[in-house]
Parts: C-alpha cells; structure tokens; sequence
C-alpha cells in the first residue's frame, strides 16, 4: 500500500462478518480452511451459493448491523460486496481476504496474498482508511473498486475459461490475452476527459483507480486510491510485434507517450464505434457508452503494509 493512504488510519470497528465465495478462483480448499478458522473463533460467516449473489448477501449483513465486511474472495467478489452496500458506504468498512484469480486490489492494498490466515488476522485487527471509487454510469449505476477494462482487457475477462483460472490463476489471464492478439478489434474512441478531449483508434482502455489489473499487470504503477484522481490508460492500434514490446515496455517503466498513453482525470466520457464492451472489476458488462467519475475517499478498507 503506498505510504500516503495510510493517513486517516482508524482502529477495527466492533461487529466484523465474513463473507465467503464458495465458487471464487483457484484455492477453493483454501476458502473452506478460512471459514473453519473464522467459525472456530466466532466470528459469523455467510457464504455467498450463487455466483452474482454476494451483493444480496452484504445488504443482508449490513442490514444485521455487521460494520466490517470481510470479503473471502477475488475482486469481482469484493465488488458486489461494495455495490451491495452501496450508497450506504458511512455505515460499514470493508476487508479483504484474497482468494480469487487476480487479486489486483488486495495487491494495491498490501494485503498477503498466499497466506489467508495473515490476512484475516489482518482483516479483524487492522486499521482502515478512506479510498476512492469510480461512479460507473452507463444504462444503470454501478461502482468499481479497483478497475474498469473496455476492448480486448474485457473480452479477455469473457472469454477466460474458469477451468484454465483453477489450473493456472492469474497466469491465465495472460494466456487468454495472448490468444486474442490474433483477432484485435479496432474501435475509433471520442474520450472526454476533464479538460482535453481525443478521438483516437484504440484497441483497448483501462479506467484504473488501483495499480494492477490482469492478476498484477501494472497498469497504473503511479495510481493511489487515495489521490482523487482516475488513471486511464489506452492501448493504441500497433502491429502485433510493436504492441508486444510497447506492452514490455510500460510493464517496466519505459513507456512512450507515442505508444502507451496514460491520463489522469476525474472524469472520463467514452463514446467507441463499433460499441465497446467493459469488465468492471473483472466481470464483463453490457457493451455501452460509459461515464467513470471519481468519488474521493468514499469508502473505509482495511490496508496492509
């Protein structure tokens, strides 16, 4: 966690729950030896029995006058979770025990990754401090929490086989991207931001409010939850060979503005033609025009180091 979201830390609140999603990513006999932890402790557990079904289950808990959500899942878990509470956000805190493929947010927050029984000791005793959102708007509302991926970052969330995220975790998202650089789709994109406009061919556009997206591609190494701004970065129309080595290139740090653009905003209007389909938090949504603005320090999350 970057060392400037650790201001405003305030101590555990006094009704933790957990919540566990029986169906996220590859460490199922994890999630099952957490929960036996949790209960042998008592701490209360709901398990989330249908995939989508963890936001009913968070308005259920908050409803119960649980006040610190503890997410046993991967980020699109811990995003239904946050729309589950949604917009009641004053009335509960929000941990993270990773156990899904990509684990991008608990990465930005310095939670352990491979180690659950440090994470939810961390989770219980931890102190919280207030991060960012992005307000999603479209055809409905919604909030992400770590990351917004339109183009070919949404069909690889798509298309990534479940089987393959079991077998592989967060190494299929790369195998399931590499896949796709056979088949690019082109869109030509009006992206409106705060003060510029640009209308640009793109491949593909990230919304980021965390650092990581993909299972740990750092796609906004600078990005902090706590700064009020919305890192996007596009990915521009380039012959295969040149994208992969511009892909190299930002990964560590030698990124060209005539290459990989980054921007930060607190707002971004997208317009694509042909429509471009998003992934938000790692689970794809409608192919629509899309609004992502920054809302500063909405909710309070347990952090790591």
């Amino acid at each position: 966690m970057r060392s400037d979201a650790r201001i405003g830390l305030r101590c555990p609140l006094p009704h933790p729950c957990l919540i566990h999603n029986a169906h996220a990513g590859s460490v199922a006999g994890l999630g099952r030896g957490l929960v036996k932890e949790a209960e042998s402790i008592g701490l209360p557990c709901f398990e989330v029995r249908r995939p989508g079904g963890a936001a009913a289950v968070a308005r259920e808990a908050l409803e119960q006058g649980y006040d610190r959500i503890i997410v046993a899942g991967g980020d699109g878990t811990i995003s239904q979770v946050v729309n589950g509470v949604a917009p009641r956000f004053d009335r509960v805190e929000l941990a993270v025990v990773p156990l899904g493929t990509g684990n991008d947010l608990a990465r930005t927050l310095g939670i352990p990754l491979d180690q659950p029984g440090d994470a939810l000791e961390l989770a219980l005793r931890g102190a919280s401090c207030e991060i960012d959102l992005i307000h999603v708007t479209g055809a409905g509302t919604e909030y992400c929490v770590n990351a917004a991926s339109g183009g070919i970052g949404a069909r690889v969330a798509a298309d990534i086989d479940p089987h393959d995220k079991v077998r592989w975790g967060a190494f299929a998202y790369w195998l399931t991207a590499v896949t796709k650089l056979i088949e690019l789709k082109e869109y030509h994109v009006r992206l409106e931001l705060d003060d510029q406009t640009h209308e640009m061919p793109l491949y593909g556009v990230i919304v980021a409010n965390g650092m990581y997206v993909g299972g740990g591609f750092p796609i906004a190494p600078a990005a902090s939850v706590r700064d009020g701004c919305l890192d996007v970065t596009v990915i521009p129309v380039l012959p295969v060979l040149e994208l992969l080595a511009a892909g190299l290139n930002f990964t560590f740090g030698r990124h060209y503005a005539d290459r990989i653009q980054s921007f930060r905003t607190r707002r971004a209007h997208l317009v694509a033609t042909p429509g471009m389909s998003f992934s938000i938090d790692g689970e794809p949504t409608r192919t629509i025009d899309m609004t992502f603005e920054v809302l500063p320090r909405t909710l309070r999350c347990v952090v790591g180091a």
